[in-house]
């Protein structure tokens, strides 16, 4: 009985074993291959995942260098069209101000010329205006023979000297060795007639 029994449970716990095992078998199948399903899942998901990271940032890199190299040229020739409109800017305002000045000089050339010229012909009829005005107030009329122009009035010739011509500026002498007599204040010799021989010192111009 006891034979029977001990084998009834040998059988039955290698049954028990038998069926254990094999659970924890297909548990371990199971588990392995969800492990495995996952593994693979993730491996999977991570390789889309940098792919779709490394594609983005290259994109992006495209983008933005691009982007730059735009910029570049665009500022570069915004730079240049900047430094031409400003170079011809300055030589026109350079050209502007060189004619302007020329002009400014000839102009204040020729009026300084203008009004050396205006100045020197109003001296000049100025000259003659006071010339004549003081002719005009000095003369009291042509000298007569016997006088002379002193340049304000008629004076007598000096001892020595005649003048037998009316509105003269000056007498003659005598001959050498004659003389005249003392004039009077306001007649002196008028003809070589009135010289008569004594010794004289020799003639001079009374201007």
């Amino acid at each position: 009985m006891l034979r029977v029994l001990h084998v009834l449970l040998y059988s039955m716990l290698r049954v028990l074993h038998v069926l254990l095992y094999s659970m924890l078998r297909v548990l371990h199948v199971l588990l392995y291959s969800m492990l495995k399903v996952l593994h693979v899942l993730l491996y999977y998901t991570l390789r889309v995942l940098h792919v779709l990271l490394y594609y983005t940032l290259r994109v992006l890199h495209v983008l933005l260098y691009y982007t730059l190299r735009v910029l570049h040229v665009l500022l570069y020739y915004m730079l240049r069209v900047l430094h031409v409109l400003l170079y011809y800017t300055l030589r026109v305002l350079h050209v502007l101000l060189y004619y302007m000045l020329w002009v400014l000089h000839i102009l204040l050339y020729y009026t300084l010329w203008v009004l050396h010229v205006l100045l020197y012909y109003t001296l000049r009829v100025l000259h003659v205006l006071l010339y004549y005005t003081l002719r005009v107030l000095h003369d009291t009329g042509d000298c007569p023979a016997g006088t002379y122009w002193s340049g304000t009035q008629c004076a007598a010739c000096a001892k020595g000297f005649y003048q037998d011509k009316e509105d003269k500026g000056s007498c003659v002498a005598c001959l050498a060795g004659h003389t005249t007599y003392l004039p009077s204040p306001t007649l002196g010799a008028d003809s070589l007639d009135d010289c008569f021989g004594r010794h004289l010192s020799s003639a001079c111009l009374v201007d």
